[in-house]
């Protein structure tokens, strides 16, 4: 199973896109998926972040590398939606004929980019990872690990009436984290209560 996740980061954007992409991508690698990124090298960017955790990593080369804080998310793209999708679609068609999951997690990518590439792409499943439920989406299914989320709010977004899944059960954490819970609850299972003394 060829999957393909696109996320960027970057002195404005941060990592947070980035790293729960690499928490999605080592549970797909463990299920038997192969994973590879596409981003934009921003300043500040964590591409080899990527590399060291063992998957590969396509450059879409980023028009402005400056290094001024950006804060409107609609401008992280650096470029427009259009151009971003057809560079994407170029880099998957180079590496492989087509991909059975496409993954976005990208606050400046919306309906327009995931129309073009499920048009491209119509066979493969599109997955956005979102949490701002703010613009119109065109995929396959949505996450949105956001704490008390509802489906429901994304009614008017979900274009293609693709699946959500909603609210903080679907969190993609870091894997080490369900074994340190587990950890922690064995230690207060071992803890006795103090007694009183008079």
């Amino acid at each position: 199973m060829n999957v393909f996740l696109r996320a960027d980061s970057s002195l404005s954007i941060g990592s947070g896109h980035i790293i729960r992409c690499l928490n999605l991508a080592k549970v797909l690698e463990k299920a038997g998926a192969r994973c590879s990124f596409i981003s934009k090298d921003h300043p500040g960017n964590i591409l080899d972040k990527i590399k060291q955790e063992g998957f590969s990593v396509e450059v879409i080369a980023a028009a402005d590398k400056s290094s001024t804080y950006i804060s409107d998310e609609k401008s992280w793209l650096n470029g427009s939606q259009y151009d971003d999708a057809e560079k994407f679609i170029d880099l998957i068609v180079e590496n492989c004929s087509d991909p059975d999951i496409i993954i976005v997690d990208h606050y400046s990518l919306d309906y327009e980019w995931e129309a073009i590439v499920k048009a491209r792409f119509p066979d493969s499943h599109l997955v956005v990872i979102d949490d701002l439920c703010n613009r119109p989406h065109c995929c396959d299914l949505l996450i949105d690990q956001t704490y008390m989320r509802s489906a429901r709010e994304y009614a008017q977004f979900n274009k293609r009436e693709g699946k959500v899944l909603a609210g903080a059960k679907y969190a993609l954490l870091n894997p080490a984290f369900s074994q340190l819970r587990k950890q922690s609850i064995v230690r207060k299972a071992n803890i006795t209560a103090p007694k009183n003394y008079y």
